[in-house]
């Protein structure tokens, strides 16, 4: 089965590997872009853009997905407004655009850390002694930040190649490993080749992990406060408007799914209060939520315990 799988089935492992790699480029761009933004600059409403691109983090992974379906699918409402037929939503593009919205706030949060390693006494110094903020990146920030940019990378590499959620929506005509591993397990009753799906994704993934570089963090105590500077000139500017641009995209699932659950879709009536108030009084919705939540308190409690355990040891090992 495994033979058959990378032998006869070989585009189905490189059209995954293609999604993960371009995927994890993307993301790794953005995040960059949006860490860097929010690390260097002083603006109104630095909080607010760091927030919106994070609010992915409160959606469910499908929710990117939904969104765009929402707009852009054959009923979306934008392609309704503007008359459009055929919007490359499905497939290939769209399943990049929906991966990336996913993991643009991992990526975001993990370049975060890694500015906060930097040290940024090098970057004050160079900047008051005259060096140009590209030499300062050039010189300084992008070698600081490669190890960290490349854990970036593959992180994305394995969460884009494991990813069910959005291939089930959008995939469409571009099969990757987990719908192939859902179709043989579920629909064909086939576990063997489910196996061997399952085997070359935790292939893939443990080479991203061995290949992650190791980084070396500065105590907190040794940190500097970081310097902020205002945007001033056209690039500065600029930089920062695509932080936003990007940030915007990132909370569009919030306020699609938000809308597209109270407004009428095509061909069903409108939804009215009657409706969400059998959600909350319907034995099966009532147990659904009190298993929803049970089980969050259950994995927060246990991931904490875990990462807390992770960090208490580390020093040490």
């Amino acid at each position: 089965a495994l033979a058959d799988a990378v032998v006869h089935q070989h585009r189905l492992v490189v059209d995954t590997l293609v999604l993960a790699l371009v995927t994890a480029l993307a993301g790794t761009i953005g995040g960059a872009l949006t860490a860097g933004v929010h690390h260097h600059f002083r603006f109104r409403g630095r909080g607010l853009l760091h927030l919106m691109l994070l609010s992915p983090l409160l959606l469910p992974p499908v929710a990117p997905a939904i969104a765009l379906l929402e707009l852009w699918g054959h009923n979306g409402f934008a392609t309704r407004l503007l008359g459009w037929r055929s919007v490359p939503v499905y497939g290939f593009t769209g399943l990049v655009i929906a991966e990336v919205m996913t993991l643009l706030p991992l990526a975001h949060l993990m370049t975060l850390v890694g500015l906060s390693n930097l040290d940024g006494s090098l970057t004050d110094q160079a900047r008051d002694m005259g060096a140009s903020e590209a030499r300062v990146l050039a010189r300084i920030v992008l070698p600081g930040m490669r190890g960290a940019l490349a854990g970036v990378f593959l992180l994305l590499v394995a969460h884009a190649t494991v990813d069910i959620a959005n291939p089930l929506a959008l995939g469409g005509s571009y099969p990757v490993l987990s719908t192939r591993l859902r179709e043989a397990a579920a629909g064909e009753g086939d576990m063997t080749a489910a196996g061997a799906y399952g085997l070359i994704l935790l292939v893939i993934c443990a080479l991203a992990a061995l290949a992650m570089p190791g980084r070396d963090h500065r105590p907190f105590q040794e940190r500097l406060r970081r310097r902020r500077v205002p945007p001033t000139g056209v690039r500065d500017r600029a930089l920062v408007a695509a932080a936003w641009a990007l940030a915007a995209v990132e909370a569009l699932p919030l306020v699609v799914c938000a809308a597209a659950s109270v407004l009428a879709g095509v061909d069903s009536p409108r939804p009215t209060g009657r409706h969400y108030a059998e959600l909350l009084t319907s034995g099966t919705a009532r147990l659904a939520a009190a298993d929803s939540l049970l089980v969050a308190a259950a994995a927060v409690v246990a991931s904490t315990g875990i990462a807390l355990a992770a960090v208490a040891v580390a020093p040490r090992a």
